[in-house]
């Protein structure tokens, strides 16, 4: 389980390394205009401090740029926000868990109150003790975090009916990891197509007024001069 989940992380870092990419490259378009227009003579940081147009497109210019940082930020912990505030019980975890302990020869009472235990979790133990002392199998899950629904779920069958519960947590265990993954890498991907816009409308006008339209001035006071 361990292994699995730092696969996921891994593709998850990887996927999300095209957004981030694209939200450097858009960071630096402003600067690449200033640059830009310093090579060429037109000596925009001069303009910038003139009181005039020239610190009225760098004001403009800076703004816009703050503004697109701020953007990209938000979007980009937006996306992760989902990973970050994910409890400390990991509902594939506990499957794995719950697996090894009815391997090992433990009954599904002691398991639960077991893994209650050691996740300082008292939902999970008043559940187990419930079920040692006869209540049914809706009854003693209320008040479960919901973490523990998709073990709720594949140990079931075994408590009532009596089957093997270990190929489905195994499986419910590796169908969730799946489905993070999945959905970690369509964020990603969602993100890379969320952030080009929005960053464009910011961006582009600051690689404007900071690097384009100080060539102009430039240009119209050298013809005037």
């Amino acid at each position: 389980g361990i292994e699995q989940e730092e696969e996921a992380e891994n593709a998850r870092r990887i996927a999300g390394a095209a957004p981030e990419l694209s939200a450097r490259i858009l960071s630096v378009l402003p600067f690449a205009g200033v640059a830009a227009a310093e090579f060429l003579g037109a000596h925009p940081l001069t303009s910038y401090v003139d009181g005039g147009a020239g610190s009225v497109c760098c004001l403009v210019g800076l703004s816009c740029m703050a503004c697109g940082h701020l953007l990209s930020r938000f979007l980009r912990r937006k996306a992760c926000r989902g990973e970050e505030t994910r409890s400390g019980l990991d509902a594939a975890m506990l499957c794995d868990l719950t697996c090894a302990a009815l391997q090992s020869g433990a009954a599904v009472p002691t398991t639960l109150m077991a893994l209650g235990a050691a996740t300082e979790c008292d939902e999970l133990v008043y559940a187990g003790k419930q079920l040692r002392y006869g209540a049914s199998w809706e009854s003693a899950w209320e008040g479960c975090p919901p973490e523990s629904a998709l073990m709720s779920y594949a140990l079931e069958p075994a408590w009532c009916d009596g089957t093997s519960p270990e190929n489905l947590l195994r499986r419910s265990a590796h169908h969730l990891r799946s489905r993070r993954l999945a959905d970690a890498q369509a964020e990603a991907e969602k993100l890379s197509v969320q952030l080009v816009a929005p960053l464009g409308i910011f961006m582009l006008p600051s690689f404007i007024s900071l690097g384009v339209i100080p060539v102009f001035l430039s240009l119209i006071a050298g013809t005037l001069g």
